[in-house]
């Protein structure tokens, strides 16, 4: 160990003793062994299955870490494909309890380039009663500590979607004749005879994404016919022409632009991600390349050190011919530390490329007669934690109104309460005011939370998300929503449907506290449909308001809370907006929008020329004048 002495005596004094310390302590040398996966049974076939075998290296390395300190472990799986398809879990490598080890592929690629080292998951499957199909995870990461993931290829042995081409359109009988692509699912498949019945036709293939096309329809369940530039078109039946070709009659007339054009047919419910990591800390997941249709490349929620993702891919496999990679990127709520996405990589997916909130708001269901005790909803053993800072919130004045100090908590499960099975009981070190003070609204907008239950805040939970070096392109929904502290750095965002960047702490069927401290730095904004940089909350704005009336004097149902405080945009470059008139949230070709915000600095962007297609937006900044504070823009033409 070197110890670099400043300048300053007075920090010199003071680091020359922490260094005296530091050399005074004898380090340990840390000792590692490795674990091969196939020495305890594993075949790198991918047709035997090498759950167990797994399961067993991963029994011996627990084994060895427990023996004695500072020892650390290596599972690791050489050159080859592994079949991970047992459903006695609901992940396939179920990782729980662990500390110091490291699962890590051969450091190889094959001759496309893609990691050498493939994990097969398991296949779909769909119970009798079932309303969705399930499908496991691949790695679950839950209380560890000091756990690396590195090398994968990561594919579901049957893809959660399937595709195929449109043969023939006959409008007047609303009916296409369509053949589903060889090694995909068709109408023999239960999952799809019961559950699949939208169809998504890829009009401009050129986009990448379908939502191009379909976004402006009312979810594909028209009974009459509806605008023919809508093209979520909805199955109503089915029936077998010959070997591998179906007609599928729709709910409304189809455009005759839909022959010879591929289509796919999916469900957005039900998925798993491939890595869910929940109470842990120091967790790295890098040289990841994840495919086939399944959920999110990572949830991470609840943890309370540091997560880092890096050099991880979401993408269909090259020459795949494949339509669809997966859901969405990274997403997570209720961290206590670091989460760090640095060198991502997503294309063709559905849903957000990242949505990370606080996750830190409680429903509360009721109270002690002394008030020092409060039961909340939507909670897990560890969301209240001695020590932490509880708020009650007045959320129509957007207002703390009282708060308090955790003493314990204790996770209740109810079976009379239908509603909320899950309760936890906080006790107080003092009262907070009464649930009826607590004033809150019909937010029956915000999906997960339909209810007009008071809300208790828990302050300590707070998290910080760098996004940095990452390109996400061609997906139907946006780059990013960000509902906690953040930078976002070098980064690009290309052929987006939605907006580029979301900044608000309800954006998405979420609650939040507010979003503070975030910057926005040196991006590129490339194809977005909607605006690319929006800053506002739900409650409080509409999703796609017109110009005129974001800058206008007060428009009907706003008011002038800030939720917002202390955003940075700077450096970024925006070209080629509004491209396509579908699929928008905010304003079409709009580059920065801000609502709902107190100190934001906006300065040094670059605009490219307004694009030849039509634009919503005449200026590429809108700034709300009723609903923002201290906001100092750069003037922009």
């Amino acid at each position: 160990m070197f110890c670099k002495l400043p300048a300053a005596p007075w920090m010199a004094s003071m680091v020359a003793l922490a260094c005296t310390h530091c050399l005074s302590q004898s380090v340990k040398p840390v000792t590692s062994t490795t674990f091969n996966v196939q020495d305890f049974g594993a075949k790198p076939d991918g047709v035997e299955d090498a759950q167990s075998a797994v399961e067993a290296a991963m029994q011996a390395a627990r084994d060895w870490t427990n023996s004695g300190s500072n020892k650390s472990a290596v599972i690791y799986f050489p050159r080859g494909t592994y079949a991970l398809t047992q459903y006695h879990h609901l992940y396939a490598i179920d990782i729980q309890d662990l500390h110091d080890v490291t699962f890590e592929g051969e450091d190889c690629r094959d001759a496309h380039g893609m990691h050498c080292v493939k994990l097969i998951g398991a296949p779909w499957r769909l119970a009798e009663t079932a309303t969705n199909p399930d499908q496991n995870s691949f790695f679950n990461i839950h209380r560890s500590q000091r756990i690396a993931v590195r090398n994968f290829y990561l594919d579901k042995q049957r893809p959660y979607f399937t595709q195929g081409t449109v043969l023939s359109v006959d409008g007047p009988r609303q009916t296409m004749d369509i053949r589903f692509d060889a090694g995909y699912a068709d109408f023999t498949d239960p999952v799809i005879d019961r559950l699949y019945k939208a169809i998504y036709v890829f009009t401009k293939p050129e986009s990448g994404t379908f939502a191009h096309e379909e976004s402006a329809c009312t979810g594909g369940r028209a009974t009459t016919p509806r605008d023919s530039a809508c093209h979520n078109f909805h199955i109503l039946n089915h029936t077998q022409v010959d070997q591998g070709t179906w007609r599928v009659t729709l709910d409304m007339e189809p455009p005759k632009e839909f022959d010879q054009k591929t289509f796919f047919m999916w469900r957005n419910v039900g998925w798993r991600p491939a890595f869910f990591v929940e109470a842990s800390g120091d967790i790295t997941i890098e040289n990841i390349f994840y495919t086939g249709g399944g959920g999110s490349g990572a949830h991470i929620q609840a943890n309370d050190g540091d997560v880092t993702v890096r050099k991880f891919v979401i993408d269909v496999p090259p020459g795949s011919g494949r339509l669809f990679a997966a859901t969405s990127g990274f997403n997570g709520s209720r961290n206590r530390g670091n989460v760090t996405l640095d060198q991502i990589k997503l294309n063709r997916t559905d849903d957000d490329g990242f949505h990370f909130n606080e996750g830190n708001y409680f429903p509360a269901l009721d109270q002690s007669d002394d008030n020092k005790k409060v039961r909340v909803t939507l909670c897990y053993d560890n969301d209240f934690r001695p020590g932490d800072k509880i708020a009650a919130w007045d959320w129509r004045s957007k207002h703390v109104i009282g708060q308090a100090t955790v003493v314990s908590s204790q996770v209740a499960v109810d079976s009379q309460a239908k509603a909320y099975p899950r309760t936890c009981d906080v006790h107080l070190d003092r009262p907070l005011p009464p649930l009826a003070d607590m004033r809150t609204y019909d937010n029956s907008k915000l999906g997960r939370l339909k209810d007009t239950n008071a809300r208790i805040a828990n302050l300590s939970v707070h998290s910080f998300l760098t996004v940095t070096e990452s390109h996400l392109t061609s997906m139907r929904a946006r780059c990013g929503i960000i509902q906690v502290s953040a930078l976002i750095t070098h980064n690009v965002c290309d052929n987006v449907v939605l907006a580029g960047v979301l900044i608000g702490p309800e954006f998405s069927w979420g609650e939040g506290y507010a979003v503070d401290g975030v910057k926005v730095v040196d991006n590129v904004f490339n194809n977005i449909s909607g605006t690319s940089i929006y800053i506002a909350d739900i409650e409080d704005s509409n999703e796609s308001p017109d110009f005129a009336a974001l800058t206008s004097r007060v428009p009907p149902g706003r008011n002038d809370n800030q939720d917002n405080h202390h955003i940075l945009i700077k450096g970024n470059t925006f070209t080629d907006l509004g491209r396509y008139p579908r699929g928008i949230m905010g304003i079409r070709g709009l580059a920065i929008s801000v609502e709902n915000a107190q100190d934001v600095t906006i300065t040094g962007n670059h605009f490219g020329p307004v694009p030849t297609h039509q634009r919503s937006a005449p200026m590429p900044i809108a700034i709300s004048p009723t609903t923002t504070q201290n906001v100092v823009a750069q003037k922009a033409k």
